[in-house]
């Protein structure tokens, strides 16, 4: 037993540091948050939650790549590598549950949550030149369209780019041409999968071939599609809200096709800004279901807001272990539900009590009595 204590030390330190790391990570699963933001700051306007990347380059706005640079160099700097216990840094973590915590502008993981995430890359022979393809999403359903966007730039000024072939890569193999055109300062198109004869959920290589001056060149993205025939489930009607042990519960239907484990997740704003997110993993049968989401009450008190709050990004998918890809989406929620005037004070602010956190506080401590590690972790400029 002795032998594998460093080895289970090292471990917990391990996924400590996962847990305790600052900003939007583990996307599927979203666990911790940076610290939600203050009442005064700035609201986030619509169409910066909404818009992708290629819709901004489109409309000619600045991307989100660009927005959440900016955010992060302000934002997200350390400021000091504090020594915490285990116990003390589990304690920081713990203070929202991990599938309800505060919300903050800077989270565009959760809040413009199927953005695609590809950079400007300069080009192998010039590095003058720089090379973007990209769409404006990730997860397509149904009818929904894929819009690629070939964007390449000499300094800051557009290339001149001739596009060779633009076609759309099937898992069975077949290769569907699409055009790619020339608007604006980018070459971009449009893609219907719903077209392209697919039976159920499918991965599709997105690939362009094309010459900026320096020879061939080519650049492929993926995006993960849903047919219609194969949505596992659909949103209902909203059911009301109310105050449930101090947090906010709000009730939609959930109209299920496929049984199985499905994640949900959404989104608490108030007059345009931030204020929690949360996720539920019900496994569910066939039928229809009341599908309650609780926003935790001391991520509500500690933005600070009144009500009336508006629950928005409303989305969710059936876990599909094993399949490519692994999960099936479900058409997110047309809209926003908005809830009653709750005031802020109506929410508890205690911190978040259960057994399993009482339990993991025990065993944290059993660690640190053992001369377990101490962790070192960046701090926020507005730790709490």
């Amino acid at each position: 037993m002795r032998r594998l204590l460093p080895a289970l030390a090292a471990g917990a330190l391990a996924l400590l540091w996962l847990a305790l790391r600052p900003g939007p990570v583990d996307r599927p699963a979203p666990g911790e948050a940076p610290p939600s933001a203050a009442p005064g700051a700035p609201a986030l306007p619509p169409e910066a939650r909404r818009e992708g990347p290629a819709r901004a380059a489109s409309a000619g706005r600045p991307g989100r790549a660009e927005v959440g640079r900016a955010v992060a160099a302000e934002e997200s700097a350390p400021q000091a590598t504090p020594a915490l216990s285990p116990v003390e840094a589990y304690r920081r973590y713990a203070v929202h549950p991990p599938d309800s915590r505060p919300l903050d502008a800077r989270q565009s993981d959760l809040i413009d949550w199927n953005r695609r995430h590809e950079a400007p890359r300069p080009d192998p022979d010039d590095p003058g030149v720089t090379i973007l393809f990209t769409a404006d999403r990730f997860h397509v359903v149904g009818d929904q369209t894929l819009s690629p966007v070939l964007d390449v730039r000499r300094g800051e000024a557009p290339a001149a780019v001739r596009v060779a072939e633009s076609v759309v890569e099937l898992p069975d193999g077949r290769r569907i041409p699409f055009t790619l055109a020339p608007q604006g300062e980018v070459h971009a198109g449009v893609v219907r999968p719903a077209e392209l004869d697919l039976d159920g959920p499918a991965r599709l290589a997105v690939r362009v071939a094309f010459d900026a001056g320096a020879g061939p060149r080519h650049a492929r993205i993926f995006a993960h599609y849903t047919p219609a025939a194969a949505v596992p489930a659909r949103f209902g009607a909203p059911l009301g809200d109310r105050v449930v042990d101090g947090s906010l519960e709000v009730a939609v239907e959930l109209h299920v096709e496929t049984p199985g484990l499905y994640l949900i997740d959404a989104n608490l704003f108030a007059d345009g800004r931030p204020v929690a997110w949360t996720r539920t993993k019900p496994r569910l049968e066939a039928g229809t279901h009341r599908l309650p989401l609780r926003f935790f009450g001391k991520a509500i008190t500690d933005a600070g807001l009144d009500g009336p709050y508006t629950v928005e990004q409303l989305r969710g998918a059936l876990a599909a272990p094993g399949s490519t890809p692994p999960t099936v989406q479900v058409p997110p929620f047309a809209g926003a539900i908005t809830t009653g005037a709750h005031p802020a004070g109506d929410f508890s602010s205690a911190e978040w009590d259960a057994p399993e956190k009482r339990d993991r506080i025990a065993r944290l401590r059993r660690l640190e009595a053992r001369g377990g590690p101490v962790v070192t972790t960046p701090a926020w400029r507005d730790d709490r």
